[in-house]
């Protein structure tokens, strides 16, 4: 029976009469039965600039490898991993498992596990949808291949393979029953359940179903979105202008401002916010100096601040029962400083700072802060840990869930932990523990390698380099086993040759233009040598166009340069690219054609 339960009973005063008995057990019932449910949470933030190649979903993981590649594993019930129903293990009749990863399509560069359903972008900026649809979750008017009815005569849908919803996609953030999509232009647009203004236009939709607001395909909200966080009933917006915005449900102060009750419109919560991640109960937001601030529900200590748990409190109506309030922040707070991305999980958080340590916090009944199972609060089956405590180095991105996290490392080895039980962990394996039925890995466990990681170790390259049979010395990187060039320092070696190309940019849409056959332009700082030093370093926001046309190529920020993979560059232009192991030399050739 539900903790709260018992929670009531014994902060009941005095001796109960058997009618007194039976009344508490009555109104516990009743309060049990309109609690909110642990809604799976910490869904991926879309950011334009920044594209998600890890995502896990409530029972479901996404990844995508360098190659661009998109891998699932966990349930299958919904049609959540794209795969038509495929699957390779089955524990218990109605089940249905994937505990390895399988492969769903080729060509993504970002996705968006949500409850039940997912949200992919490819490197042509379609968006696709698969999954659970019976509240329009993904935003194609209803329109699924699967359709059935359960055993109390409600139906249901779903999608059980990709299909394209809507072009010109830079982000996307799956939530529990709704999704927000910016689109290239800086628009934001929302589709799915609207019941408690987590749209932010004060709960319209096209669509009523026993009350609640449905929209079936995508609404245009709002311009100038740079950043935007879904998760139960809750939406986090980030403006071009770094300000930062909410609306939905504000029960526990998870909207920020102050405030309690529904926000139907989006309401200013603060400036200088460069992200932000929500699991619907409570807020994270990173500002631009690093430092990282918290509020909502702090029930788990998930906040960080040292200050959660519950209270009791007389119930409004039975005089002689008390009940257990969960502690909140309604406002801001700050948690700690140098931090580079954060996810928020239901109860728990996980933070990368800016040296690539992973930090965790708050519940960890299910070893989902990936440290043994410990914390400094222990009761019964509850296990808190109520302050920042060390994870593991060298941590690229995290993405936490409802109960299972996932991290990539920066050489691009994934790792997960936590629950285990739809195989969401991703490996054929035994966990570490298991318990009342549930197997969950305390510590974090290798999954696959070949991720796409967002931030890297850069080492300063010690080879040689030739262009046309001149040697020319760069300041080059090996980033994974690739160079990486400076790329104005490319194409101001490169200019009067016949693959030659200028480098602009534009301030107004963030984004690099490369213009093939044209004069290189100078503008200083061309061919500086490095500090040659090693360092982490995360990849590039920039939106890239080669001729006009969005092409997906991989490049890091380095000292406030963009340094682009040497073979990426090669191809688009076409010029020769071979390496001489005897002599340490990477040697470049105008006059012959690329070769992969």
């Amino acid at each position: 029976m539900h903790d709260y339960f018992w929670h009531i009973l014994i902060q009941t005063k005095g001796e109960l009469s058997m009618k007194r008995f039976l009344s508490v057990i009555i109104v516990a019932v009743i309060m049990v039965s309109v609690l909110p449910v642990s809604h799976v949470s910490a869904y991926v933030t879309g950011t334009v600039g920044q594209y998600n190649t890890i995502s896990a979903g409530g029972d479901h993981s996404m990844v995508i490898k360098t190659d661009g590649t998109l891998w699932a594993w966990g349930s299958v019930g919904y049609g959540q991993l794209g795969t038509d129903m495929r699957f390779d293990y089955r524990p218990f009749m109605g089940f249905a498992w994937q505990i390895v990863p399988d492969k769903v399509m080729d060509d993504v560069i970002s996705v968006s596990a949500g409850d039940g359903f997912t949200m992919a972008i490819k490197n042509d900026h379609t968006l696709w949808a698969w999954g659970s649809n019976t509240l329009y979750d993904l935003g194609n008017d209803g329109e699924s291949n699967v359709n059935n009815m359960d055993k109390y005569g409600r139906e249901y849908s779903y999608q059980t393979i990709p299909i394209k919803i809507m072009d010109d996609v830079e982000a996307v953030s799956a939530g529990y029953n709704h999704t927000m999509a910016i689109k290239t232009d800086g628009t934001l647009w929302a589709w799915g359940h609207n019941d408690y203004g987590q749209f932010g236009n004060n709960e319209i939709g096209n669509f009523s179903d026993e009350g609640h607001r449905i929209q079936t395909t995508p609404v245009k909200i709002m311009d100038d979105v740079a950043s935007v966080s879904t998760a139960y009933r809750v939406t986090m917006i980030i403006k071009t202008d770094g300000t930062l915005w909410a609306c939905g449900n504000n029960q526990y102060g998870q909207i920020g401002n102050g405030g309690s009750g529904i926000q139907t419109t989006p309401v200013k919560i603060m400036d200088n916010v460069v992200s932000v991640s929500t699991s619907g109960y409570h807020t994270m937001a990173i500002k631009n100096d690093g430092s990282l601030w918290a509020w909502g529900k702090n029930e788990y200590h998930e906040l960080g601040n040292g200050k959660g748990g519950t209270i009791s409190k007389k119930h409004e109506y039975y005089e002689d029962i008390y009940v257990q309030e969960p502690i909140y922040e309604r406002k801001p707070v700050k948690i700690m400083d140098n931090v580079a991305a954060v996810s928020a999980g239901y109860g728990f958080t996980m933070a990368i700072k800016t040296d690539g340590t992973l930090w965790a916090w708050g519940l960890n009944d299910r070893g989902q802060l990936g440290n043994g199972g410990k914390g400094d609060i222990k009761n019964d089956n509850t296990v808190v840990q109520t302050k920042p405590v060390k994870i593991m180095d060298n941590v690229a991105s995290v993405s936490a869930s409802q109960h299972h996290v996932l991290a990539v490392t920066m050489d691009g080895t994934l790792r997960s932990w936590g629950l285990n039980d739809s195989g969401q962990l991703g490996y054929n394996g035994v966990t570490d523990i298991s318990k009342w039925g549930d197997y969950y890995q305390t510590v974090p466990k290798k999954v696959m390698s070949g991720v796409d990681a967002d931030r890297a170790i850069a080492k300063p390259s010690t080879s040689a380099v030739l262009v046309d049979g001149r040697k020319i010395s760069f300041d080059a990187y090996t980033i994974n086993g690739s160079n990486y060039f400076k790329l104005r320092d490319l194409a101001a070696v490169l200019s009067g040759s016949e693959k030659q190309f200028d480098v602009t940019w534009d301030n107004a849409n963030k984004a690099i233009n490369l213009i093939s056959g044209k004069p290189y332009t100078t503008v200083g700082g061309e061919l500086t040598a490095g500090d040659g030093k090693s360092k982490i370093v995360a990849r590039s926001k920039s939106k890239i166009y080669t001729d006009g046309v969005p092409v997906a190529l991989r490049a890091y920020t380095i000292n406030g340069n963009n340094y682009f993979k040497l073979r990426d560059v090669a191809k688009v232009f076409n010029f020769s690219v071979e390496w001489d192991g005897k002599t340490n030399t990477i040697v470049l050739d105008t006059s012959e054609n690329y070769v992969d």
